[in-house]
């Protein structure tokens, strides 16, 4: 008598004749092939999932260094506007300028910037065509240019109310400064800080990580993290100006 594949097949004399058996339970027949892939899918997808939550967990602490350099740079154009004597609006404004990137969408003025050629490509090529299409093309800059051509008359406006309606962005009013202005004294050759501070809202992947590892890290209350930027100058607007408070 021979088995394969479920059946028993016992030679007769006039040739094989499969006889359907029941395999015993302890033999292992039939049920650890689909034992063995249900257990390779379980352990798939544990490392699908660990690899998705570093690859979010890198993107997102890259992205949000990159917004922490951003604010550093905003604070030192600010404090090198404040230590040769401009008030709070102008270094307000410099600041605001130097934090574009961090700034988010563009609310004035309302212009609509559609890249037909991207359109249409979008409209008309497949996914593996418009990818190598999107790599051999050069992007469309013409919002840039109408975003830089815009900063000189922000930079030039008198107050906020006019410079509202030259550029603003959405998120300039989360970004808080302090020792942009207004009576800071002192002798000679103080030193000057600025301190900017925005606040950085977490993906949902991160966010529950982080709220995981609780134990070695504070609880997050909003989802939100602090991002601070500071800068240290020596003034020097003492030398030729009398500082009002402005």
């Amino acid at each position: 008598m021979q088995r394969q594949r479920g059946y028993s097949i016992r030679r007769q004399p006039d040739g094989y004749l499969p006889e359907p058996f029941q395999a015993p339970a302890s033999a292992g027949y039939c049920r650890q092939p689909l034992a063995r892939s249900g257990q390779a899918m379980i352990e798939s997808m544990i490392v699908m999932l660990v690899i998705c939550l570093i690859f979010f967990g890198l993107f997102q602490l890259a992205h949000g260094l990159a917004h922490r350099e951003i604010l550093r740079h905003a604070a030192a154009r600010a404090a090198r506007a404040r230590t040769v004597g401009f008030n709070h609006w102008m270094c307000t404004k410099v600041m605001r300028a130097a934090t574009i990137p961090n700034a988010g969408r563009m609310l004035q003025p309302q212009e609509t910037f559609v890249d037909a050629t991207l359109r249409e490509a979008i409209d008309t090529l497949s996914p593996g065509a418009l990818w190598d299409w999107a790599l051999a093309t050069t992007p469309d800059n013409s919002r840039a240019a109408f975003e830089r051509a815009r900063i000189p008359d922000y930079l030039a406006s008198a107050n906020s109310a006019r410079a509202s309606y030259i550029l603003d962005y959405e998120g300039w009013d989360d970004i808080r400064g302090s020792g942009l202005g207004g009576g800071a004294g002192g002798t000679i050759g103080n030193q000057l800080e600025i301190r900017l501070e925005q606040k950085y809202p977490l993906s949902i992947m991160v966010r529950g990580l982080y709220d995981w590892v609780g134990a070695l890290t504070p609880a997050l209350e909003s989802g939100e993290l602090t991002l601070r930027g500071n800068y240290e100058i020596e003034g020097h607007y003492q030398l030729y100006l009398d500082d009002r408070g402005l």
